[in-house]
């Protein structure tokens, strides 16, 4: 398999329709905004800026334990949407405070005028699916940033789904009697939600652009790969940020996961399922911790798995491109410089934990695969510091070869994002897992000296993103409507892509000796199962 020589291929440039849809007549008395939907009302809360928000509002009915979420049930009264809706948690031995099961809710905002006008013409939307390995949803992210800097010209929509043994457990029993993947359909759930709710909050269901990040930008990428015939038309562009490429398993190579947690919660008996449906959250999550791959001595980074459903999810998402079995739409794709460095254990100190380290969390990667990684990352050499080594590897494996991969087969925009703050460079986290998220939803999302540097020295650079990504969401192209005085952003050619700096941003050439190991990695795809 080789990566970077991706067939001809001519992206078209989109063109923006209005939407035909006939408008909903909706209700403001100046500090709030109501929309009414096909199941219901909300109030939503006007802020500074002309930007509503609507919080915490429901786009899926109580989900049931381990099956598929369906459509919200129907009320009379008026909802305040001024508050989130709880959050989403797959870990912990008990349930956190503001969290619960039923936790499947949606934040949008939106320019008050496009909510309170009964234009036909609808505005662009932005879906993000947060990030979290599959293991919580429970970050927020406030769209007034974005909003504002688009001059109120899209709608962004951000939602928790269930994750952990909530959304992802799988085994036998749940392919019988539950639904796998129950996570990644809920997922589904809110996208047909928007296509259905989206143009009584201004939006176009017509000119949707999916995004996320990490985990988030994984299950985008599974959307993209997936059976088309169940989300066709439900989304025209994708923004992939640090695309996570965890394994892809075969529910047989998760059965384990669910034995270790029917054992863990003494559920034994003649209808196991039936068992753990009937405990409490507490309980549940209390027996749900992360066990080694069968096999392996030490646990992997994250645990829970999208898995072959043979349903939506049919392969892998990278042999699904491979296969060319991908949804036809403009990508914008990327990663950030360290991708693995808050992930790896900071005590590793030789080639073999270094190694062992890989396979706990790749448990079908051969020895003599893992023979390779000690040659292509200088493993056997003697260093003063492994952990860097470790942590390059990691990076690579799991996000930043696959955007690479990923771009040598269908066109897309590839990017690096290499900002980090004096804290970052000191501790040799760099430009971290994470980092370019508070370039995205700046100003409301960052810590603190991540936002000082966006603001200040890398205030330009910052514009330059923002103004790239809201073109993109408006067209489908990054360029049409950029900042003034940014460069043009190439679509990937020739292992090309663009790199953001604090200064200086602009097309750069992916390093020779990164290519070769992605190369490699590329060919070991079965066995990483990405």
């Amino acid at each position: 398999m080789v990566w970077f020589l991706r067939p001809e291929m001519l992206l078209q440039t989109i063109l923006a329709v209005p939407s035909a849809v006939p408008p909903s007549i909706q209700a403001s008395n100046g500090s709030f905004s109501n929309v009414t939907l096909s199941y219901g009302q909300y109030q939503g809360t006007n802020l500074p800026g002309n930007v509503t928000e609507f919080l915490g509002v429901r786009y899926a009915n109580t989900p049931q334990r381990f099956s598929a979420s369906g459509p919200p049930t129907p009320f009379t009264e008026v909802i305040q949407a001024t508050q989130y809706g709880p959050g989403c948690q797959g870990s912990g031995s008990q349930l956190s405070p503001g969290n619960s099961e039923d936790c499947l809710f949606a934040d949008i905002y939106t320019p008050t005028a496009a909510i309170q006008s009964d234009s036909t013409a609808k505005l662009p939307v932005f879906v993000f699916i947060q990030g979290g390995g599959l293991t919580d949803t429970l970050g927020r992210f406030n769209g007034t940033g974005l909003l504002s800097a688009s001059n109120l010209s899209i709608i962004t929509v951000t939602f928790t789904y269930r994750s952990g043994p909530f959304g992802f457990l799988a085994s036998r029993e749940v392919l019988a009697n539950g639904t796998l993947n129950a996570g990644l359909l809920d997922q589904l759930q809110l996208l047909q939600w928007v296509k259905q709710e989206i143009t009584h909050f201004g939006g176009d269901a017509s000119r949707v652009t999916l995004g996320g990040q990490s985990a988030g930008a994984g299950c985008a990428l599974n959307h993209l790969t997936a059976n088309e015939t169940m989300n066709s038309g439900l989304f025209q562009a994708a923004i992939l940020q640090s695309t996570s490429s965890p394994p892809v398993r075969q529910v047989s190579e998760q059965q384990f996961q669910y034995d270790n947690l029917v054992n863990a919660t003494q559920c034994s008996g003649q209808d196991t399922l039936a068992c753990l449906r009937g405990l409490t959250t507490d309980q549940l999550l209390a027996g749900s911790f992360i066990n080694p791959y069968p096999g392996n001595t030490g646990v992997p980074v994250f645990g829970w798995h999208i898995v072959v459903d043979g349903i939506y999810v049919n392969d892998s998402p990278l042999s699904s491109l491979a296969n060319g079995k991908v949804s036809n739409v403009p990508i914008v794709i990327g990663s950030v410089t360290d991708e693995g460095t808050v992930f790896t254990p900071r005590n590793i100190s030789n080639s073999v934990e270094a190694t062992a380290f890989i396979k706990n969390n790749y448990p079908n990667v051969t020895q003599a695969q893992l023979d390779n990684y000690i040659q292509l990352y200088n493993f056997g050499l003697p260093s003063s510091n492994y952990w860097l080594k470790a942590s390059s590897s990691y990076g690579e494996t799991r996000y930043i070869c696959p955007s690479i991969y990923i771009s040598s087969y269908v066109p897309t925009w590839n990017y690096r994002y290499n900002i980090s703050t004096a804290d970052q460079i000191a501790s040799l986290d760099g430009a971290s897992h994470g980092s370019d998220l508070s370039a995205i939803w700046a100003p409301t999302y960052g810590s603190s000296d991540q936002i000082a540097l966006l603001q200040g020295p890398a205030n330009q650079t910052l514009q330059w993103i923002q103004g790239y990504w809201i073109s993109f969401i408006q067209t489908y192209n990054p360029n049409i409507n950029r900042i003034l005085g940014s460069p043009d952003w190439p679509v990937w050619t020739a292992s090309y892509r663009f790199v953001f700096n604090v200064t200086g941003s602009g097309t750069e050439s992916v390093d020779q000796a990164q290519c070769s190991r992605c190369n490699y990695l590329g060919s070991i795809e079965p066995s990483l199962e990405q």
